[in-house]
């Protein structure tokens, strides 16, 4: 499996991770920098779903590092590559010194369960701390 980092040419605040066999994609994962966290979580902050404060302490400088979309192909899962993609992932965040890492555990499609979603991030040291219906925002913190 070969890896290659793609950063998008109309927004360098997005950075795509891709898993290729053969020379063809098998999964990625999207990341993304939000300049602004008090946006992006305005609507739980009025719905009392997370407080000002918990926001301000996780992104203290208003900025959020985002894992925005992990997917590997169906034909390809359980083979590890998304294991490897969330490594690549997280040793590139490292990489770039960020320290509090946040997602929105939705799953998309039909594959894979909202339990066994975040039972897989969890298993990264993700945290839930927002619990919306078909999905659960949740952080990694060091």
């Amino acid at each position: 499996i070969a890896i290659r980092y793609v950063v998008d040419d109309a927004d360098s605040d997005r950075v795509c991770i891709q898993a290729i066999i053969d020379e063809v994609e098998v999964g990625a994962i999207i990341l993304e920098t939000i300049h602004d966290a008090h946006s992006e979580f305005e609507g739980a902050i009025d719905d009392e779903e997370i407080s000002e404060d918990m926001v301000n302490q996780l992104f203290p400088d208003d900025v959020i590092q985002s894992i925005n979309h992990l997917k590997v192909n169906t034909e390809y899962q359980r083979l590890g590559i998304g294991d490897g993609l969330m490594n690549q992932a997280l040793d590139y965040f490292e990489l770039q010194g960020v320290s509090t890492i946040y997602l929105n555990a939705c799953p998309m499609g039909c594959c894979i369960s909202l339990k066994n979603l975040t039972d897989f991030y969890e298993s990264y040291d993700f945290k839930p701390i927002i619990y919306g219906g078909p999905n659960i925002e949740m952080v990694r913190a060091a």
